[in-house]
């Protein structure tokens, strides 16, 4: 029974790994209405920014719970933060509102 990972290490890597993640998220929903207003957003078009951020998310979260029954979860969850880091280097590197 050696060659059987303990639970115990992988619900510890697990919980480690989401905190990071979550972390990370907490950092970039806290910063983001900043960085906005340093780029003279005015307090409505911050509110229509999130807004737009988070209503994909909430239409294809179904389509993503459907997926991940359908495909590999730690593939799509990998894919996730893959797409995550794209954008969130582009909000860095591209100096345009657009891909906002």
């Amino acid at each position: 029974m050696s060659f059987i990972p303990k639970i115990e290490k992988i619900t510890k890597d697990a919980t480690v790994v989401h905190f990071f993640l979550m972390f990370g998220y907490k950092l970039f929903s806290l910063y983001f209405p900043l960085f906005l207003v340093a780029k003279n957003f005015s307090l409505p078009q911050i509110g229509y920014t999130n807004f737009l951020i988070y209503l994909p998310i909430a239409i294809f979260a179904p389509l993503a719970g459907f997926l991940n029954h359908k495909i590999n979860p730690a593939l799509l969850t990998s894919i996730g933060i893959l797409g995550y880091g794209v954008y969130s280097l582009g909000m860095i590197l591209v100096q345009n509102q657009f891909i906002f």
